[in-house]
């Protein structure tokens, strides 16, 4: 039987929004593990909930970064055949999509940007051209710009009040515009063209209706002003922490002087901007896939006839916040790995090679290889000790990512311009020259007094039935 806590949990939920969470967290200048809990992979109590839930919490206040969305699609994206400046970029905007601006950090978690506001300017650390913009439009906070909604794509099923029967986000089909509109917009507006009159990006991923019947596949977002609202379960108890999204073109970012819609993204991100727009898709499809059971079990519904508006229900026993950390804990640095890292690490590839191939690269690495040594690496317990084999296997395959390793050379001037950027990488990594992605404060995080309020809940969360979880 499920134990439930008090409703205050709620002033900490904007933590809720997480997939395939940071793993690697530095703390006191030490990297460890962000999660460790006393739950074997597919077993779970109240008491190991209450403890990922307290863990969770913690991460927003602490530096760190996911080795699925990060280290992972950069390793993948070399190994389809992409150059490192841009398999970096589509890695850091995976990453940022969580995070709202990713900043890097040291092998052993060392800080190499005190200060990411200060870029730009003379006091800006030489590591700044490793920093992206700010996208906290589409950031896993964001309850308003439809961010949020980025994170838990819940499937599509009209005015049916029931989830779609058979859907299987595990494994979630890419061209079905009909049940999966965010998944199948959100693609076409990263390999696409990026043409406006051809592929948006739209808040929600709600287009028009198509002529084909579905929310998910027109050419223009669907008609503005309209919303899509719900609430995402804290405690498996009804209420919750409110969701908002109005519909149009998705806000990208709204922290730097303005809001900026997908439409005028080239002036948050103007010189990585294909890049930019993968890293932001592939997070979305791994986040599908890392909260299936909650998304499979939960549905989107609408348009209202009256108003236009459309609504999303989450399921309350599969997306309480306990039980949703329990499985992001699951998914690096314990062994067995959880269902959804395989399967992330899966069709990421397959995307990235779909991109490699736009670019004319027709050689890549057998999939069943990279990925068996990928995932390999993130089943290793210390967190030191997988980001050295993570290094070890990048160098081996391409190059490591920025600051750890042998890339520890922070020399703007020794990095090709942007126009150089589709040759084969040669030997050594730096900082691609010219960049102007530009630094920008990403918004606050939650207060110290959330997080100790969720650590003393944790401590009530002692006992509880164990459960094998799917």
């Amino acid at each position: 039987m499920r134990r439930f806590f008090p409703v205050v949990l709620a002033i900490a939920i904007p933590s809720s929004a997480r997939a395939f969470s940071e793993d690697l967290c530095v703390e006191d200048g030490v990297l460890r593990n962000c999660y460790d809990v006393d739950c074997a992979t597919g077993e779970a109590t109240a008491a190991c909930e209450t403890q990922a839930m307290a863990q969770g919490a913690k991460i927003l206040q602490l530096v760190g970064r996911s080795m699925v969305h990060t280290d992972a699609t950069y390793l993948l994206a070399q190994a389809a055949g992409i150059d490192r400046e841009r398999a970096y970029w589509i890695a850091a905007y995976d990453q940022a999509t969580d995070s709202n601006q990713y900043v890097p950090f040291g092998q052993s978690g060392e800080t190499l940007v005190d200060d990411p506001a200060a870029c730009g300017t003379e006091s800006g650390s030489e590591w700044c051209d490793w920093v992206t913009a700010v996208i906290d439009g589409v950031g896993r906070t964001s309850a308003e710009t439809g961010g949020m909604f980025v994170h838990y794509s819940t499937p599509f099923n009209e005015r049916t009040a029931a989830p779609v029967d058979g859907i299987d986000g595990l494994h979630p089909a890419l061209d079905d515009g009909r049940h999966e509109p965010l998944l199948v917009d959100f693609r076409a507006w990263a390999l696409g063209d990026g043409d406006a009159d051809v592929d948006p990006m739209c808040a929600a991923g709600l287009t028009a209706l198509s002529d084909s019947g579905d929310y998910g596949t027109a050419a223009t977002c669907y008609p503005g002003g309209e919303t899509l609202s719900g609430t995402m379960p804290i405690l498996g108890m009804g209420g919750g922490y409110p969701m908002r999204a109005t519909l149009g073109d998705h806000v990208i970012q709204t922290s730097d002087g303005g809001d900026f819609t997908w439409t005028e993204m080239e002036a948050v991100e103007p010189t990585w901007t294909a890049e930019a727009r993968l890293g932001i898709y592939l997070h979305t499809l791994a986040d599908r896939i890392s909260h299936h059971v909650c998304g499979d079990a939960s549905r989107v519904n609408g348009p209202r006839a009256a108003t236009g508006d459309f609504i999303v229900t989450y399921d309350d026993d599969e997306c309480e916040q306990g039980i949703h950390g329990l499985r992001h804990a699951w998914e690096v640095g314990v062994s067995p790995l959880y269902e959804t890292t395989p399967a992330a690490l899966d069709v990421t590839y397959d995307e990235l090679v779909v991109y490699a191939e736009s670019l004319g690269i027709r050689s890549h690495a057998a999939k069943e290889e990279i990925v068996a040594a990928a995932l390999e690496v993130l089943e290793i317990v210390g967190a030191q000790e997988r980001l050295d084999a993570m290094t070890a296997l990048l160098d081996a395959w391409g190059e490591p990512l920025p600051g750890t390793g042998e890339a520890s050379d922070p020399d703007p001037d020794a990095g090709p311009d942007r126009a150089d950027a589709g040759a084969p990488a040669d030997a050594g990594v730096d900082p691609p020259g010219g960049s102007e992605s530009g630094c920008a404060t990403a918004p606050g995080r939650p207060g110290r007094a959330a997080v100790a309020l969720l650590a003393v809940i944790a401590s009530l969360g002692i006992g509880g039935a164990r459960r094998r979880m799917r």
